[in-house]
Parts: structure tokens; sequence; C-alpha cells
């Protein structure tokens, strides 16, 4: 199975870190998390929900990497 995760390109794969910020699946030093979804397009949609993006504009300067995992 491949899923698909958003990540900021300034880090390289996989950001690891025990300074995560708790977040909405894990709590203070319960870092790292990385969650994934089952289609490029879901992972798109993840995104946009989190930052709030409705307007398609909006996307015009945002730069993402696209992350594609084989998990088995």
């Amino acid at each position: 199975m491949i899923v698909f995760r958003h990540a900021d390109p300034r880090y390289p794969f996989p950001w690891e870190g025990a300074d995560q910020p708790p977040g909405r699946w894990h709590g203070e030093g319960e870092g790292p998390v990385h969650t994934f979804a089952d289609t490029p397009d879901g992972a798109w949609a993840e995104f946009l929900r989190h930052e709030d993006i409705v307007d398609p504009d909006d996307l015009a300067t945002v730069r993402r990497a696209m992350w594609a995992v084989e998990i088995g």
C-alpha cells in the first residue's frame, strides 16, 4: 500500500524530533507523529483544511513536498 503526506519542503524525509509541538493526534513530548492519506487528493484536502485555505488564489505561492510512502 502506498500512502501520501504533504510536507514542508525545507525538511528532509522523514522529519523527526522530540521537540515536535503537540498537535491533533499527540500531546506534549509524544511526537514525532506522521499522518498519511490513502490518496494524493486526500493529502491535499487535509493540507487545505489544516491551513484553512478556501480560495484557489491563495495557492499561488504555496510550495509543498508530497511524500509517497510504501507501507506493508
